[in-house]
């Protein structure tokens, strides 16, 4: 799914910078600089809007009243306009310059606030091998995501101590490691309040008996080897608020009822008998979708690499 993105900014320099980072993260980016007055003449509302206080106010713009402050991000090199801009209920209200890495991040979580489960989201990837750690990272970054990678718990773990307030929304750990496995990266994070809450996701072709489901904190597993188009199902599936629809990336949505008449493709069991499952379906864009059924709280999903069956 594309995210429309509006950019209200009348210096060209900072318009051009800001549009190929949205993009990268899966916008759609219209930008008013000169003709801004067009920005009110539209009857659609964009996911997000990107408005320089400064032009708004030069212009003599009706913006405050026309925007969606609620999913507005206010830039200014002035604090006047930011007090200003924050007691008008603007979402989020940055100073000039502006630090691209945090830009990008609220921004998605914008999106991600609009369309709960299905907009980009930060996810640390933790992963020894160059090749696989790089290839998983690309296939998230082409989805739309944050992306940071560390090659080990203890790198995963300085990476954490670094974000103070952006944390990650999803890591994805591989086990076997050197210096620091994820299974010891993974009782660390458990026994950090601050970190214990991140949804995780296990990557490892190791078995996982009861023993190490616990020590693991009940967490998803996706087997090695698997399928890029599994792993970004999973990845969304772990994104979606419980009991949630499914939406796919190109705009059908499906309940329960119609996502039964879709292929099914894979699935399995969380191995806790309690009747989870999470199945694996094709869409009628042919993308592959994940939605697990019957979740409680403590549902463990076992994923298995799952890779379409040739149509009949």
């Amino acid at each position: 799914m594309n995210y429309s993105a509006w950019v209200l900014e009348e210096h060209d320099d900072t318009r051009e910078m800001y549009a190929p980072l949205l993009e990268r993260r899966g916008f759609d980016v219209i930008a008013f600089g000169t003709t801004a007055q067009l920005f009110c003449q539209r009857s659609h509302r964009p996911d997000v809007v990107i408005l320089d206080a400064w032009t708004a106010q030069r212009l003599e713009l009706p913006v405050a009243a026309r925007v969606p402050l609620d999913r507005t991000l206010v830039t200014s090199t002035s604090l006047r306009q930011i007090d200003l801009w924050r007691r008008l209920g603007a979402a989020h209200v940055l100073l000039k310059p502006v630090a691209g890495e945090l830009f990008q991040g609220l921004v998605c979580d914008l999106a991600r606030a609009r369309y709960p489960g299905d907009g980009p989201m930060r996810v640390l990837v933790i992963e020894d091998e160059d090749e696989i750690r790089e290839e998983i990272a690309e296939a998230l970054r082409d989805a739309g995501h944050l992306v940071e990678t560390a090659s080990d718990g203890r790198a995963a773990l300085a990476v954490l101590s670094e974000r103070k307030k952006e944390l990650p929304e999803l890591i994805l750990l591989d086990l076997l490691m050197p210096d620091m496995d994820g299974q010891r990266f993974r009782a660390r994070q458990l026994a950090d309040a601050r970190l214990a809450a991140i949804p995780t996701l296990v990557l490892t072709a190791l078995p996982i008996d009861p023993g190490m489901r616990r020590a693991l904190g009940e967490t998803a597993v996706l087997r090695k080897p698997f399928d890029l188009d599994a792993l970004l199902a999973a990845v969304i599936e772990m994104g979606q608020p419980a009991h949630a629809g499914k939406r796919c990336a190109c705009g059908r949505e499906y309940d329960e009822e119609s996502w039964r008449t879709l292929r099914l493709i894979g699935e399995a069991d969380n191995g806790r008998g309690a009747g989870e499952r999470l199945e694996l379906r094709l869409c009628e864009c042919k993308s592959t979708l994940a939605w697990e059924l019957g979740r409680h709280a403590r549902s463990v999903p076992i994923l298995r690499s799952v890779k379409p069956s040739e149509p009949p």
